[in-house]
């Protein structure tokens, strides 16, 4: 939908009509939010959890629907054809704030309940029931968490879970949205701070000259336009020796990648490795260089920013063990080695420093999220309240000046071997 954050807020949830689960066993992995979702049936919500397992959370569901793995563009694909068929889309919505459908309707009219149902395991009647269900709420929301994610296609799947909230026009309004469950703490600030090979804090892009300069007017450098790599582009890089470098910041590859073995040879080949963690982990067995680091979560101050885009302070807990330091120190020292100028060398300052870059968060002074007990960005000015659920834009007059979005054709794809 144009930003890499969930589109409603923790209490939406509570207030909803309908609530899809896709791929994700919120009641063990994310207990907290889980909460929320149960209070949101106790008012009277309906859920349908889709999932290859009958989890701890889809036996809360109303309706289970036991997917084959790896088949969720399908089933997404005929729910939305169950849709149109049935005249339950939102024309309206789709007339004034999309483009595509006509190409997206024949796009899906091969994926009928049969065969469907021939490709998922899931049986017609429960798809039908799906369809119908959102389609007929007053408010619906998608949840989804590394279920779908974590695929070969992840990307796709979740673009084919906006179709459906483009199709229904159940998303930029209260109560109905589109919500990622985030696999640990904080990756969602992570991604706000421009963690992403294509993107700059705020998730403004990289590819853009005007954004560029403002960057580079603070830290003295010229910014590279191209795009960087993705963790699967930089492992084929490692493969092709175009890649002879690594530095890992709070990340265990040498475990955590599919293939493990394969994994740990491309990462003891490279010329130099450097790894920042709490933890002696495989992959920092493996380095060349470890720099030992605070728990950010105990050990240090900043902010985190949750799956509702709620951006909150944090204080350290506990004193550091001798010897480790700040993640933001470390980088900031080996910044200024590099003759970078680097100014901010306190979690605020920082923080300040981050404001003055990124417009979504410009409002929230430290100040404020105190106040506040947080934010939820986008929060433009010391003026703004935070914004609980995004694009409400898709329902004004004009769009907000805003271009309408676009419905984006997916096909099923079978797994990738290893």
């Amino acid at each position: 939908m144009g930003l890499g954050g969930g589109t409603s807020s923790y209490q939406e949830v509570q207030e909803t009509d309908f609530v899809l689960l896709w791929g994700s066993n919120a009641r063990e992995a994310h207990p907290i939010y889980f909460h929320h979702v149960l209070k949101g049936l106790k008012g009277g919500a309906k859920m349908h959890a889709v999932d290859p397992r009958r989890t701890a959370s889809a036996k809360f569901a109303d309706a289970w629907l036991g997917i084959n793995v790896g088949t969720d563009i399908a089933l997404a694909n005929a729910v939305a054809r169950e849709i149109i068929a049935s005249e339950l889309h939102d024309k309206a919505f789709i007339q004034h704030a999309t483009t595509g459908f006509e190409e997206f309707a024949a796009h899906v009219q091969p994926y009928t309940l049969e065969y469907a149902a021939s490709v998922t395991g899931v049986p017609t009647e429960a798809i039908q029931d799906l369809a119908h269900s959102y389609a007929n709420a007053p408010t619906a929301q998608i949840l989804w968490t590394l279920g779908i994610t974590e695929h070969h296609n992840g990307v796709d799947n979740v673009l084919s879970l906006c179709n459906l909230a483009l199709l229904t026009g159940h998303v930029g309004r209260w109560g109905s949205g589109l919500v990622p469950l985030r696999g640990q703490n904080n990756v969602q600030g992570g991604g706000d701070m421009g963690a992403l090979p294509n993107k700059l804090p705020g998730f403004q892009d990289i590819t853009d000259e005007t954004v560029r300069q403002k960057f580079s007017d603070i830290y003295g450098v010229e910014l590279n336009p191209q795009p960087g790599l993705h963790l699967t582009l930089m492992f084929e890089a490692m493969a092709s020796g175009s890649l002879k470098g690594l530095y890992v910041i709070g990340e265990n590859p040498a475990d955590s990648e599919a293939d493990v073995s394969h994994s740990r040879k491309l990462l003891a080949d490279l010329d130099l490795l450097i790894v920042q963690d709490i933890f002696l982990t495989r992959t920092a067995e493996l380095a060349d260089i470890v720099l030992p680091a605070t728990v950010g979560w105990a050990e240090s101050e900043g902010t985190v920013t949750s799956s509702e885009r709620r951006v909150q302070r944090v204080r350290a807990a506990v004193g550091a063990p001798p010897g480790t330091r700040d993640d933001h120190a470390i980088i900031g020292q080996i910044a200024k080695l590099l003759g970078a100028k680097w100014q901010a060398d306190t979690p605020e300052a920082l923080w300040n420093e981050l404001r003055s870059l990124s417009p979504m968060h410009l409002g929230m002074s430290y100040e404020r999220l105190e106040e506040n007990e947080g934010l939820q960005w986008p929060c433009p000015d010391l003026n703004h309240p935070g914004t609980p659920f995004l694009h409400g834009w898709l329902w004004g007059d004009d769009l907000g000046g805003r271009v309408e979005r676009r419905f984006l054709s997916r096909s099923t794809k079978a797994p990738k071997n290893s």
